[in-house]
């Protein structure tokens, strides 16, 4: 299912954003309180609008009682890789290093 023809609602809760690839995790916090998953999108004008992820994994046809919203608990922020002073296989072999980690 598509939200204005560019995030894609994912089965485990997640929304992918088609022009960029991001994947948008669920806010599960407001006004400093734990609230039930949800997303603010923004259409093509800039207005924001409100969705549950319960009404979003609804609508292509899961349950949500056995749908379990993955924690960004396993996932590690983006870092910055240095390749300036590397040349040749010493810069492949760095690039290597990276992925696997």
């Amino acid at each position: 299912m598509l939200l204005f023809y560019r995030y894609q609602v994912n089965d485990d809760g997640t929304l992918t954003d088609n022009d960029t690839g991001r994947i948008i995790w669920p806010l599960t916090i407001s006004k400093g309180k734990n609230v039930n998953p949800f997303h603010l999108v923004n259409d093509d004008s800039g207005k924001r609008h409100y969705f549950s992820v319960k009404f979003l994994l609804e609508n292509i046809g899961l349950e949500t009682e056995s749908t379990i919203i993955t924690e960004r608990k396993n996932h590690k922020a983006a870092e910055v890789l240095k390749l300036d002073g590397l040349v040749g296989t010493d810069r492949v072999n760095a690039l290597f290093d990276a992925l696997m980690d």
